[in-house]
């Protein structure tokens, strides 16, 4: 039941809002494909010997290596996404069963527990904001004493040893949540190691496509436009989902908020 020691696992992406990776994203797929066009152009211009079909086989071999590692990704981020999801449903159904478990406590034992826990689900609430987490998880840490306190003095108190004992089990369910949630919110990350190496391979294959396309003699074909928006929604999607606290894709407080209104409804 010690504290518990988190760090953020900041990548170079993390710097910029979801808008602004959205468009330096279509910036950067836009402008290697755009490149490679030109130097295409320079290099047919200066020789004819090259060929455009030895280099679509690189290009496709490029392009199929980037929707491999898209397609990973995609699955790393949406697993994270699910682990924070299940970690916060496991948290709420951990509370909730401890609270029904209190009703075998003696009051005014009961009363301090339902109390606590409805504390505890404030400061759990109140993690879901970045600039509030730390002193969020310090006050969570606080309240595992106060609980832990609350349940040794059950374990004396409670004749029924067995209710004593589930109701025990309970409370050191949520204290190790506590540091599961954290991992999955804050330590769960995609290393900034991976979204460099994707990035890179998209200005490549990119780059390379725009090659091919000036040796084969073609012009700039307005349906480049819909490949450049499709790789960037894939690779924001990817950004959304990887942030815990930031985007449209967010794990739901629904349910904790209505245990807090359950909790605070059962009080005196």
């Amino acid at each position: 039941m010690g504290k518990v020691a988190f760090m953020t696992h900041l990548s170079f992406l993390d710097y910029l809002p979801l808008w602004a990776v959205f468009i330096a994203t279509v910036a950067i797929i836009a402008l290697s494909m755009e490149v490679g066009f030109r130097l295409g152009s320079w290099r047919r211009r200066r020789s004819g010997l090259e060929k455009d079909a030895p280099v679509g086989a690189l290009v496709g071999a490029t392009l199929a290596l980037l929707g491999f590692m898209l397609a990973t990704t995609f699955g790393i981020a949406v697993s994270r996404f699910d682990l924070r999801l299940n970690t916060f449903l496991d948290e709420v159904d951990a509370i909730s069963t401890a609270l029904l478990r209190a009703e075998f406590l003696s009051e005014p034992l009961q009363r301090d527990v339902n109390k606590t826990l409805g504390e505890y689900v404030d400061a759990r609430l109140v993690a879901t904001d970045p600039t509030k987490l730390t002193i969020a998880i310090a006050r969570s840490e606080e309240l595992h004493k106060v609980l832990w306190d609350l349940t040794i003095a059950a374990e004396r108190s409670t004749a029924n040893q067995v209710a004593a004992g589930l109701f025990i089990e309970s409370i050191n369910e949520i204290i190790d949540l506590h540091t599961r949630r954290i991992i999955a919110a804050v330590g769960a990350r995609i290393p900034g190691i991976v979204w460099m190496a994707l990035y890179a391979v998209t200005i490549f294959g990119m780059g390379e496509l725009g090659y091919q396309a000036a040796l084969a003699g073609s012009a700039r074909s307005p349906a480049t436009l819909g490949l450049i928006l499709s790789f960037t929604l894939i690779l924001w999607i990817i950004v959304d989902l990887d942030r815990p606290f930031e985007g449209s894709l967010q794990v739901s407080q629904k349910a904790m908020q209505d245990l807090r209104l359950s909790i605070g409804n059962n009080l005196p």
